[in-house]
């Protein structure tokens, strides 16, 4: 008797899908999503019209199955350990493939369901647009933009409001690591939306990531060190400059509008304190960009240290300051911690007048 309860608790949960599409034929393939990618994970062949899957996960995730002889044509779901079936024509590719038996699908598909009424509401301001570009109605133009910001905030609220409502699904965590997330507080409020039984799902890797280097660029934390490249390929520390005075570290890139708007008035402060214990480290998100970064150094007038931070396809230092945006700056102390961050126009200049008064 324990021989056989053991023996059933052991047993490892499998899943089945079987397929019914009319207009395929030949071999089909189950794939899983990786990035961008996709990773074959097994073959079969349609015999009598079906074909079947037998396997096993470790957790629901995306997969994809795609067909030999139609190239372009795929179903994609997700996958978990129960009996799933798919029924679909290819002869008729505006109605998608219905697919019953995952239960994670199934909140995939209700999470569509609900952004449907959004996404025609979108696909509508934006034709009433194109009419409105074509008269020139600046006036109706501007009641149309208010119209879409409005419409954006609206798919905000029913994002998050489904998070809430499906906190415990995968689906939840990756629909929170789809979304374009700008500051470490509302990547954490999204976070904490999910059961903590998903939070490290992989999908939230990069979010996760983002986080955990977050706590180490609070004000008070001592800035993390970083070794760079400056303009002559030289190697410069951020704790070289420590010790003699106040620093701002400042994320920037030639590319980046708003931060070629802030240089004027960075210039202005760096001239006006330089001389009584202020120095700035500019590191450039210019990555391979040597040549634009040297340009807008020289046309902005950037006499300040500067180094690029892009080293083995990495934005090194960027990641461990948990940049998500740019322009950012932290302020450190002669010890290296982190007195402010953030400072934008005459928040530096009136900083640093506080300082060193």
């Amino acid at each position: 008797m324990v021989i056989i309860v053991f023996t059933a608790c052991n047993q490892k949960e499998k899943f089945t899908v079987t397929g019914e599409i009319e207009g395929v034929k030949g071999e089909v393939y189950l794939a899983k999503v990786v990035g961008r990618n996709v990773e074959n994970i097994d073959t079969t062949k349609i015999e009598g019209g079906k074909f079947v899957f037998k396997g096993s996960v470790e957790e629901p995730d995306q997969y994809v199955i795609l067909f030999k002889e139609n190239p372009p044509a795929r179903v994609s779901l997700f996958l978990e350990n129960s009996v799933i079936n798919i029924k679909g024509d290819l002869k008729n590719p505006q109605e998608a493939p219905k697919i019953t038996g995952s239960a994670t699908q199934d909140v995939v598909d209700k999470y569509m369901e609900a952004m449907k009424p959004f996404q025609e509401r979108d696909v509508a301001i934006r034709k009433e647009g194109a009419a409105l570009n074509q008269t020139k109605d600046e006036e109706g133009l501007k009641e149309l933009r208010k119209k879409f910001d409005d419409l954006q905030e609206e798919v905000k609220v029913a994002v998050k409001n489904f998070i809430r409502s499906n906190n415990k699904s995968v689906v939840a965590a990756i629909i929170v690591a789809s979304q374009r997330l700008n500051t470490i507080e509302d990547i954490k409020a999204h976070v904490e939306l999910l059961d903590p039984s998903v939070r490290k799902h992989k999908s939230l890797e990069n979010f996760n990531k983002v986080l955990d280097n977050g706590k180490n660029v609070e004000i008070g934390k001592v800035a993390p060190d970083f070794t760079l490249k400056d303009m002559d390929d030289n190697e410069i520390s951020l704790s070289s400059y420590l010790g003699k005075g106040y620093v701002l570290v400042d994320f920037w890139a030639s590319w980046c509008g708003p931060c070629r708007k802030e240089n004027p008035v960075i210039v202005k402060a760096y001239n006006e304190f330089k001389d009584k214990g202020f120095e700035i480290i500019g590191v450039s998100l210019d990555r391979s960009n040597a040549t634009g970064w040297k340009k807008a150094v020289k046309d902005d007038g950037l006499t300040w240290p500067q180094v690029i931070d892009w080293t083995d396809n990495k934005a090194i230092a960027a990641e461990k300051y948990a940049i998500l945006t740019i322009p950012a700056n932290f302020l450190l102390d002669k010890e290296g911690k982190i007195i402010a961050k953030g400072l934008r126009g005459e928040e530096l200049k009136e900083k640093l007048s506080e300082l060193l008064k």
